[in-house]
């Protein structure tokens, strides 16, 4: 009875032992499931999030595309004045409330790519199997569908950056030599396009927003030379008047209107100078500087997150053969001048008067511009509401 007991004892030890460890081991792959199903979550949340940001990108981009689309198409319909009067102040506007909604969304990709360039999955989903068990074929589908969409992504809204663009293909360039395609390396990469094209879409808004600055401007010159020249129309009967009285009380009369039409002509001395010395070119609407600042923060995030992909160093080399085009092109002709742009005025002889035996004249305004390929002169005579186009070669 006793080695029977014993011979039991050890039995029911042993399966305790076995029941012990398989709990364990039940334990254990219950938590490692739960850590990659998290994982899996956190990684699916953030790509959605990601190709969610890459569309409103997008879409603010397209934005700024129709409303250049809409201010040519007023243009060219020839409704200037109504751009000055109506359609200006509400591409102004509109391109105000974009900007608005670019900071709002700012601090919020700079989360997520902070987030995404910390992503950390060496314990769970980054496994030494990860590229051939088959647990992972889901995640791998995942990947690969994300890093299609980017590229699809990136190709609707391209950069227009030398520094920007080069990133972007840095970064593709990464994501198509990594075998196997890593979760941690998709969102270190999507962080840096996210970036890139956010900082992209603030260049371009900016750009957009100095051209509407400048067409505004333009366009209150052009006010200000049309009501001067209504101005002095008005004035030139007084200027053509020759009339001295008959009497004293005639003359002292006409001495005080000249007083009068003489400090009125004073009163707008500074803005016909203002408007004499105006030149389109004081007008830019590029600002490097400010551009270049945005790359560098550009470049200062991603070299802060650590997400700034491993560039190409060495300098393109310059063949001797490409040196000798080089040398031997020479342009046929050198231009005479650069473009040049400006409002001209031409006085119009008018109708012989007949009650003073001289004609009437006035003073037409007009927009021109010197071609220096053509050599020709476009003008653009500016009136209320029709507006003429003329080339004279």
């Amino acid at each position: 009875m006793l080695l029977y007991a014993q011979a039991e004892a050890a039995a029911i030890q042993s399966q305790k032992q076995k029941m012990l460890e398989a709990w364990d081991k039940l334990n254990a792959a219950i938590e490692t499931r739960t850590r990659m199903l998290q994982d899996a979550e956190v990684l699916s949340r953030w790509l959605t999030w990601l190709h969610h940001g890459l569309s409103w990108i997008s879409s603010a981009e397209n934005l700024i595309l129709t409303a250049k689309e809409r201010e040519n198409e007023e243009i060219e319909a020839n409704c200037g004045r109504a751009i000055l009067q109506y359609e200006l102040p509400r591409f102004v506007n509109q391109h105000k409330q974009l900007w608005d909604e670019i900071c709002a969304w700012e601090s919020s990709i700079l989360f997520h790519c902070e987030e995404g360039a910390t992503a950390s999955f060496n314990c769970s989903l980054e496994t030494e199997d990860f590229e051939v068990a088959s647990t992972f074929i889901g995640i791998h589908k995942m990947l690969t569908r994300s890093v299609n969409q980017l590229k699809s992504e990136c190709e609707e809204c391209p950069t227009n950056g030398a520094l920007a663009s080069a990133v972007q293909k840095a970064v593709f360039v990464v994501l198509g030599e990594a075998q196997p395609l890593l979760p941690s390396q998709v969102m270190k990469n999507g962080a840096a396009l996210l970036l890139i094209h956010f900082y992209q879409l603030k260049i371009n808004w900016w750009r957009y927003w100095r051209h509407l600055k400048v067409l505004s401007a333009k366009l209150d010159i052009l006010r200000d030379l049309q009501n001067l020249e209504n101005w002095i129309e008005t004035m030139e009967p007084r200027v053509e008047t020759d009339d001295l009285g008959e009497s004293l009380e005639e003359t002292m009369v006409l001495s005080e209107e000249h007083r009068k039409f003489s400090r009125a002509v004073a009163s707008q001395e500074e803005k016909c100078r203002r408007l004499a010395e105006f030149e389109l070119n004081q007008l830019e609407e590029s600002d490097p500087e400010w551009e270049k600042g945005i790359e560098r923060q550009m470049v200062e995030n991603l070299e802060r997150l650590n997400i700034l992909p491993r560039m190409p160093s060495t300098p393109v080399a310059v063949s001797s053969e490409s040196m000798s085009l080089q040398d031997d092109y020479k342009p046929a002709e050198e231009l005479p001048f650069e473009r040049l742009e400006g409002v001209l005025y031409q006085k119009l002889q008018g109708q012989r008067l007949s009650n003073r035996g001289k004609r009437s004249s006035r003073w037409q305004k007009c927009f021109a511009v010197l071609n220096p390929i053509t050599i020709s002169l476009h003008t653009l005579e500016v009136i209320w509401q029709d507006v003429a186009l003329t080339s004279h070669d």
